[in-house]
């Protein structure tokens, strides 16, 4: 059975959506980049379809996993996502593969 999905781009966020609400399953979002640090300042029907869909993933999600801090504070400023919500893994650092498994451990135990 899969217990956790990890969500690593907007373009899976519709698919973890679904599998969440069919089936229970919780997803992580595991953020690289941001739409408005892609494609800066642009407001097409395009980038605010990416912008809706990064948002939708963001509410959806159990846990979001950033790079940095100051990812951390981009996914709070733009998309007012709670501080409590969003766990720092700095890809490479000690311990970072832990807390990884940590996040995907607490929530197949639903904590």
């Amino acid at each position: 059975s899969i217990d956790v999905i990890d969500v690593q781009d907007w373009h899976f966020i519709p698919a973890a959506v679904t599998l969440k609400k069919a089936f229970g399953i919780p997803f992580v979002y595991s953020i690289e980049s941001l739409e408005d640090h892609r494609s800066h300042g642009a407001n097409s029907p395009f980038n605010m379809a990416i912008k809706s869909i990064e948002w939708l993933g963001m509410y959806e999600a159990s846990k979001i996993l950033v790079k940095s801090e100051w990812m951390a504070g981009e996914a709070v400023r733009i998309y007012k996502v709670p501080e409590a919500k969003i766990r720092v893994v700095k890809i490479g650092s000690e311990g970072w593969l832990r807390t990884v498994l940590e996040t995907y451990k607490s929530l197949k135990e639903g904590s």
